[in-house]
């Protein structure tokens, strides 16, 4: 096995949960201005930002990395041994997608990340030839439907926000408005109510503190909008962006840890020195702008931009960590964590749905963003643990297992004495 890459998904699995956690325990979804929701004090205040300026959509950005990475792996070993590889790759990306379904649907997700995956995954085999400088020009093309889609989002609020003031205006003169006119003022309207409206957030909290019908029917529409208008307007170019992306860094041996470290520390700071600026201009316009959508909608337009320049960083400082601490205790447990990343990342739905919603304990919104770090962190402990321990009986995660085995149709042995005398499959042979 590669192990920076184990390392390197073991210490994604891990920092998903950092932005996910606010979809498990807090009504966010109900306000467009985050600050509102979890936060009464600067601590938590700090905490929104630290996190949301560190590590906003780079787990799932890692992800797509490693992802693209995977394909040339499994691909290019097959091929070198003389096997099919179209019908491996077809079935691994079609079983993804039945996982995401019921992690979507059944566990009650709405932020899943594998169907996404698993849909993208099946466009990327006709790449895996390509050279490194032509897989970055393909994720640069990726990249512009983004940008482009964000630039036009910006400029229809920024429109909208400059009409509805006028119309404000003339209605505190005592003008009467068209039909027309009123319906533009009533949505600017609502839409600046929804950033606090205390009836949407107790809605929500209603939801998720019910039974799962209750969950599963107020999920149901964004989960099918996600799968959809969500796949094709964003998720399908945000993937592709960093998938193919991980696929060149792959080749050049940029994400194995096989440069030197002098080469990853420049990389770090390269990509900080472009991603710190962005970041911090994002997040003060989502802190000071939030009254007016027009402007803080220009956040979206760098927002790719900035989130690809900081999980290039983040890599890179993983990269040194396996080149100078490979052998430490805590690279054995996060390579752990990430040889059982598809368990580890559904586990962490079990855990929190069972802890904050009403199938379970029903905490939900009773945390505060601050004090929700103390449940991250025990979550983190307890699969640093589990993993290695599991992993010292077993070949594979549990889903793992189940996945290679759906993949290659054939029952995979699972015991660690068993593998041991039996020829692992391609996707895993020794490096």
């Amino acid at each position: 096995r590669i192990g920076a890459l184990d390392v390197f998904r073991g210490v994604a699995v891990l920092a998903i949960l950092l932005m996910n956690m606010n979809g498990f325990a807090l009504p966010v979804d109900a306000t467009e201005y985050q600050l509102s929701v979890g936060v009464s004090g600067w601590l938590d205040a700090w905490t929104y930002g630290v996190l949301t300026f560190a590590f906003e959509g780079t787990a799932r950005g890692a992800f797509g990395l490693l992802f693209g990475a995977s394909v040339v792996l499994l691909t290019a070993r097959l091929e070198a041994k003389g096997e099919p590889s179209a019908d491996i790759h077809l079935r691994r990306n079609m079983w993804l997608i039945a996982f995401g379904l019921v992690h979507a649907y059944g566990l009650l997700w709405s932020w899943d990340i594998l169907y996404f995956y698993g849909v993208i995954g099946l466009l990327l085999y006709v790449f895996r030839k390509l050279p490194p400088w032509a897989l970055l020009a393909c994720a640069g093309v990726a990249w512009l439907p983004l940008v482009g889609g964000n630039t036009a989002q910006m400029i229809q609020d920024y429109g909208l926000e400059k009409q509805a003031i006028v119309l404000h205006e003339r209605v505190d003169q005592g003008e009467t408005l068209t039909e027309e006119e009123q319906e533009t003022l009533d949505t600017w309207l609502e839409w600046k109510r929804y950033d606090t409206d205390p009836e949407k957030l107790a809605e929500q909290m209603k939801r998720y503190q019910g039974g799962y019908g209750t969950i599963w029917l107020g999920q149901r529409k964004g989960i099918i909008e996600g799968h959809t208008k969500g796949l094709y307007y964003w998720g399908l170019w945000d993937g592709a962006m960093f998938m193919l992306t991980g696929m060149a860094l792959f080749k050049l041996g940029i994400i194995t840890g096989a440069r030197s470290a002098r080469f990853y520390l420049v990389m770090a700071g390269v990509c900080y020195a472009v991603a710190f600026p962005l970041r911090g201009y994002t997040l003060w316009l989502d802190v000071t702008k939030f009254e007016h959508p027009g402007i803080e909608a220009w956040g979206w337009v760098l927002y790719d931009g900035a989130r690809m320049a900081m999980t290039l960083g983040h890599t890179a400082v993983v990269m040194l960590f396996t080149l100078f601490l490979a052998r430490s205790v805590l690279a054995y447990m996060l390579g752990a964590c990430g040889r059982m990343a598809l368990t580890n990342y559904i586990a962490q739905t079990v855990i929190c749905g069972w802890f904050f919603w009403g199938v379970g304990l029903g905490l939900y919104g009773t945390f505060s963003r601050f004090e929700l770090l103390a449940v991250i962190l025990t979550v983190w402990t307890a699969q640093l643990v589990w993993s290695p321990l599991w992993l010292m009986v077993f070949r594979f995660g549990p889903l793992e297992w189940a996945w290679r085995s759906l993949t290659y149709w054939q029952v995979q042995p699972i015991l660690r004495e068993r593998a041991d005398h039996a020829d692992p499959p391609p996707s895993e042979a020794p490096n």
